[in-house]
C-alpha cells in the first residue's frame, strides 16, 4: 500500500516548536496557579488567626469573669496584699511571671474611663489575685456537740486565684519571646470565723477533725490584712491553731488560659497577648490604653478596679495578637466588665 504524505506528516507528532510553546504555557499556568493558591492560602491562614485570637481572647475574659462573681476578697497593689500574694507558691508547669507585673490599686471613687478626670492611670494593674468562694460549700454531717446530739454543719471554704502574664522565648512573637495568659489556683482554706462560731468545744473539736479529714489543713480569718495573723492550722487530733508565720499556698492548679489549634484553614501562625505598641510593633489597637507603659508592663492585659466593697467593677482588657504566613501582624482586642464582692 502506497503511504501517503498527510499520513507520513501525521507519524512525526509534536516538533521541538510545538514542544516549547507547550511548556511556556504549561510553565505560565502552573505560575499563576501557584500565585493563586498562595493567595488563598494566606486569606485562610489571615482568617484562621484572626477567628482563633478572637475567640481565644473571649474565652479567657469569660473565665476570669464567672469566677470573679464568686469573689470574696480582691488583692490590690499595697505592701499587704503583696504579701498575700508572695504566698501563692507557683511551681511546674506555672512559669514566673512578667517582670513588672503588678496588681491593681483599688480606687472607690474612681472612673473606668482614661477620658474622666477621676481616672488614675497609676492604679491600672496587670494581673489580678484574688479569693473566691468553692462552690458548694462543705456539708460536714453527724458532728456531736458535748450533749451527743449530732448536726450537719455548712462550712465555706475559699481558694486563691491568680491570673497573670509570663513571657517564653521558645517563640517568637512581635520580634520577642511569647507572652502567655496564666490561670492558677490554690489548695481551699476552711472559714475561720465560721469554724469558731460554735462555741460548744466538743462540736468545735469535732468539726476540725471532720474538716482535716476531708483534707483541709488551714483556715484562713479573711477579715485578716496580715498574712501572719491570717491563717490557722487544724490537725487530726481537732486542734486550730494561729500560725506565727503564715503558709505557703499550695499550687492546685496551673495552665496557659489561651490554647490555640493553628493552622485549621491555612499555614500555622504564632499568637500571644500582644506587647506594648510603638514604632517597631503597631496594631490597630494601641497597648497600653489604660495604663502607663514601662518596660514590659502592661502589655496586652490591662486591670482597673473601682467601687465599693459590696460591689466593686473590675475592668478587664485583654490584646492579643498573631503573625505567620501573611503581611504584618493582626491583632484583637477583648473588654469585659466584671463585677466582684470584696467581704472580708
Amino acid at each position: 500500500m502506497k503511504t501517503t504524505k498527510a499520513a507520513l506528516q501525521a507519524s512525526k507528532g509534536f516538533t521541538l516548536l510545538e514542544l516549547m510553546i507547550a511548556v511556556t504555557i504549561l510553565g505560565i499556568i502552573s505560575a499563576g496557579m501557584a500565585t493563586f493558591l498562595a493567595k488563598i492560602q494566606r486569606n485562610y491562614s489571615v482568617e484562621d488567626a484572626r477567628i482563633g485570637i478572637k475567640t481565644g481572647a473571649q474565652t479567657a475574659i469569660n473565665r476570669i469573669s464567672i469566677n470573679l462573681t464568686a469573689a470574696k476578697r480582691l488583692f490590690q497593689d499595697t505592701a499587704g496584699d503583696n504579701a498575700y500574694l508572695a504566698l501563692a507558691q507557683l511551681s511546674a508547669p506555672a512559669p514566673a511571671a512578667l517582670a513588672g507585673s503588678k496588681l491593681p490599686q483599688i480606687n472607690a471613687g474612681a472612673s473606668m474611663s482614661p477620658n474622666v478626670g477621676t481616672f488614675v492611670a497609676s492604679a491600672v494593674g496587670n494581673s489580678l489575685f484574688f479569693a473566691s468562694l468553692d462552690l458548694p460549700f462543705i456539708a460536714v454531717p453527724a458532728i456531736a456537740d458535748s450533749a451527743a446530739s449530732l448536726h450537719t454543719i455548712r462550712v465555706d471554704s475559699s481558694h486563691f486565684n491568680y491570673y497573670y502574664l509570663s513571657q517564653s522565648m521558645a517563640q517568637s512573637v512581635a520580634g520577642d519571646g511569647q507572652i502567655m495568659l496564666w490561670e492558677w489556683h490554690s489548695i481551699s482554706v476552711a472559714d475561720y470565723s465560721q469554724i469558731m462560731s460554735w462555741t460548744d468545744a466538743t462540736l468545735r473539736t469535732n468539726l476540725v477533725k471532720a474538716l482535716f479529714a476531708a483534707g483541709y489543713t488551714y483556715a484562713w480569718d479573711s477579715t485578716q490584712d496580715t498574712v501572719n495573723t491570717a491563717f490557722y492550722s487544724l490537725t487530726a487530733a481537732g486542734a486550730i491553731s494561729a500560725l506565727g508565720t503564715a503558709p505557703v499556698l499550695s499550687q492546685k492548679s496551673a495552665a496557659p488560659m489561651i490554647k490555640l489549634l493553628t493552622g485549621t484553614l491555612g499555614a500555622n501562625y504564632r499568637y500571644g497577648v500582644a506587647p506594648n505598641t510603638g514604632a517597631s510593633f503597631n496594631i490597630p489597637y494601641p497597648v497600653p490604653q489604660f495604663g502607663t507603659a514601662g518596660g514590659k508592663f502592661p502589655s496586652g492585659f490591662e486591670i482597673v478596679a473601682v467601687g465599693s466593697s459590696s460591689s466593686r467593677q473590675v475592668l478587664i482588657r485583654l490584646v492579643l495578637t498573631a503573625e505567620g504566613a501573611f503581611k504584618g501582624s493582626i491583632a484583637n482586642q477583648h473588654v469585659v466588665v466584671a463585677t466582684a464582692r470584696d467581704i472580708h
